[in-house]
């Protein structure tokens, strides 16, 4: 199966958009305006008032007071989501749980209950509290009769209460519904005549039958500060897993 492209502009957009925040360079001054220097903003701790700064690769941390006042408001309003997107890392991994078989007329499906487990690590040696996240997860729907696969979403939200200095958790998504099933035909024996008069049963095929067989094609996270998308995540190969659920 192809993805739609509007899946595909969504993921490489998510992808723009998370190796953005880690490039945003400012020219900072200092607070008597004698001296300046161009770097990237990685961080503002409002507790320590201590910011985070990347100078030529490195990380250089000095008081917010050594900055000019234009440079003070460009730090608070700007570092809290920096940091996020700099200290916290984003992994995904699918899960299935045990299916439930369920029958309906002509019908016998397995039910996989799937999703991701979201991994959030935190590199930095300070502590985030109640981290909001969304998620979509992408994943084709089969019918029994036609091999061709639409793309559902779901979506949902997640909250990291506590993310703790150099820790990491983990939270799983609500499940999505993964059917691996058969339809069965309808068949209509009727009676034949040969031509010497004697007779046979021929099986005819009223209603065909056929197979489903559903997939998870990927999934993305967002992470937000003050309802703002500060970093984004995408599991997916974009492609459909080709793992077997058999009968």
């Amino acid at each position: 199966m192809r993805c739609h492209p509007s899946i595909l502009y969504t993921l490489a957009a998510c992808w723009f958009l998370s190796s953005a925040l880690h490039a945003e360079m400012h020219r900072f001054k200092s607070a008597d305006g004698s001296k300046d220097f161009i770097g990237e903003l990685t961080g503002y701790d409002p507790k320590t008032k201590a910011v985070s700064v990347k100078i030529k690769r490195r990380i250089q941390t000095f008081k917010i007071d050594l900055l000019s006042e234009e440079d003070q408001k460009y730090v608070i309003e700007n570092g809290e989501r920096l940091a996020v997107a700099n200290d916290i890392d984003i992994s995904l991994e699918s899960y299935t749980d045990k299916y439930v078989k369920k029958k309906e007329k002509r019908i016998e499906n397995r039910i996989y209950p799937s999703g991701y487990e979201v991994k959030i690590s935190n590199r930095s040696r300070r502590t985030f509290e109640n981290l909001k996240l969304t998620y979509t997860i992408y994943y084709g729907v089969q019918g029994y009769l036609k091999p061709d696969r639409k793309t559902e979403e779901a979506t949902g939200e997640l909250v990291c209460k506590t993310l703790t200095s150099l820790g990491s958790t983990t939270l799983r998504t609500e499940p999505v519904s993964i059917v691996t099933g058969e339809l069965e035909p309808v068949i209509d024996n009727q009676v034949m005549r040969n031509p010497d008069g004697s007779t046979y049963i021929e099986p005819i095929v009223k209603e065909p039958g056929g197979r489903r067989k559903d997939q998870l094609i990927g999934c993305t996270v967002n992470v937000l500060i003050d309802g703002k998308v500060v970093k984004t995540v995408t599991e997916g190969k974009i492609q459909l897993d080709q793992k077997k659920r058999g009968f």
